[in-house]
């Protein structure tokens, strides 16, 4: 297993950021071709997996669209999974207790697939939020006792921004595959308790990437 260099960058969200070293070959020289003259190109340590890291409304799906896009990674959306498998079937009001039960069973499937699917070379992005320092640390380690690299992408922004952008997505027809129905303060303000942003030695441990959201 390659080690990923102890260094952290920053970028703004509305860069596309590449990952070279995980392009094959035939798509390195087009994509170099049209990106570099719009100044998109972002030099990044090679990694199997890439862990999204933020809390609710800090911009991560639109960045994770944009990022796979442009590397040809695959995506995996915890928001996604559970539209497609769960949300449909919950109770009213929404329960939390029954919500975590399927956000853990969908995050294991995800996890399974992503493994599968980064073993065989193609770059991965999990988008599962990753707000608490053990969850990262769980799947980080069992990433690299599988033999993969890992990099992290923080993206975080101030609360009360991240609650305005909420309400903003609330009031317009999901676009994104996000979720399906309005999230309420109640929700929100529950999401904030799991939210531990990175620490200086988690970012140098993964050659974080801090996005500015």
């Amino acid at each position: 297993m390659r080690a990923l260099a102890p260094t952290t960058r920053r970028i703004d969200a509305d860069r596309r950021p590449v990952n070279l070293d995980t392009l094959p070959g035939r798509r390195l020289a087009p994509l170099l071709t049209r990106l570099a003259p719009r100044g998109y190109v972002q030099q990044m340590a090679p990694a199997s997996l890439h862990f999204l890291v933020g809390s609710t409304g800090a911009g991560k799906t639109t960045y994770a669209i944009r990022f796979c896009r442009d590397v040809g990674a695959v995506r995996f959306s915890i928001d996604e999974w559970m539209s497609a498998l769960f949300w449909m079937d919950s109770p009213q009001p929404i329960e939390p207790a029954w919500s975590m039960e399927r956000v853990r069973r969908c995050s294991n499937q995800m996890w399974d697939t992503a493994l599968q699917v980064a073993k065989l070379g193609t770059p991965c992005m999990l988008e599962a939020g990753f707000a608490s320092r053990s969850n990262r640390s769980r799947y980080a380690t069992m990433a690299v006792k599988a033999g993969l690299t890992v990099q992290f992408h923080v993206l975080d922004a101030p609360v009360d921004e991240r609650w305005r952008r909420v309400q903003e997505r609330n009031g317009r027809p999901d676009s994104q595959g996000q979720l399906s129905f309005p999230l309420t303060r109640e929700m929100f303000d529950f999401t904030e308790t799991f939210w531990e942003p990175p620490t200086d030695e988690e970012m140098a441990r993964y050659a974080c990437i801090r996005v500015n959201a």
